[in-house]
């Protein structure tokens, strides 16, 4: 064979770019992360499972003396049809925590382990005015709003110095703590004078202050809303809804 011919047979069979056929490429795959799941209660009927309870107060003091009160109840002439889960505390403790609890779980879309960042908002209705002082405090400055997440169950308890505490992380006073944010106050916007009136009030967590909650290995954690007082004296609200948004979280 000359070659020329060599050449041109060399030609025929070799591979070209255009016969190898396309470059095969990889792709990563693409993790999506669960979206953030809002839950709403509305108490215009039923408790929706919520269950009320109090805290930071003794026993010498007494339920009937610092006159606890809670329950599915008609809202006040005035306001609006249907109902609100009524909570009342005499704060003689100066320390009262009234607050409400519910345990979400699987069937609530909750994954075992999984962290979640938790924002709150909680609408009542209050009859207390803005800007009001009396001898015991203010009757709605002094009244600060909490609501947030946790593992475990908020228990009340008896403590070694005979005073019923909560196992909540849930701060002092106005400041909130690592399970129940700090929302705001029970003033309802209304003015210092007048005859008191009950008004609609929605307090909400700034999204700057956003806590963090661990479900536990079966996949259940605690949602908590409450006041936690400074004002010596009687406190009466009535919760219209309850709503928490946890956003899931990596890491």
């Amino acid at each position: 064979m000359s070659a020329l011919a060599a050449v041109a047979l060399s030609a025929l069979v070799a591979p070209t770019a255009a016969s190898a056929g396309p470059a095969r490429t990889t792709s990563t795959p693409t993790t999506v992360a669960p979206a953030p799941k809002t839950y709403s209660y509305s108490f215009a009927g039923t408790a929706q499972g919520w269950q009320a309870d109090f805290a930071d107060y003794s026993p010498e003091q007494g339920e009937e003396s610092m006159e606890l009160k809670s329950g599915i109840a008609p809202l006040p002439a005035g306001t609006e049809h249907g109902n609100g889960f009524f909570i009342q505390g005499h704060n003689r403790s100066d320390d009262l925590f009234m607050f409400f609890k519910k345990r979400l779980g699987p069937a609530d879309g909750i994954l075992p382990g999984q962290r979640y960042s938790v924002q709150s908002s909680v609408s009542f209705w209050s009859k207390e005015p803005t800007g009001c002082l009396g001898s015991g405090g203010s009757a709605g400055g002094s009244v600060h709003v909490k609501a947030g997440a946790s593992t475990a169950e908020p228990r009340v308890y008896l403590d070694a110095a005979n005073h019923y505490r909560v196992t909540l992380g849930k701060g002092q006073q106005k400041n909130g703590g690592p399970e129940s944010a700090y929302l705001g106050n029970i003033e309802n916007g209304q003015e210092c004078g007048q005859a008191k009136k009950w008004t609609k009030v929605t307090r909400t967590s700034p999204s700057h202050t956003a806590l963090t909650v661990q479900a536990d290995a079966q996949g259940y954690l605690w949602l908590n809303a409450g006041t936690d007082s400074g004002y010596e004296g009687l406190t009466q609200l009535y919760y219209s809804n309850i709503t928490t948004t946890l956003t899931p979280r990596s890491g």
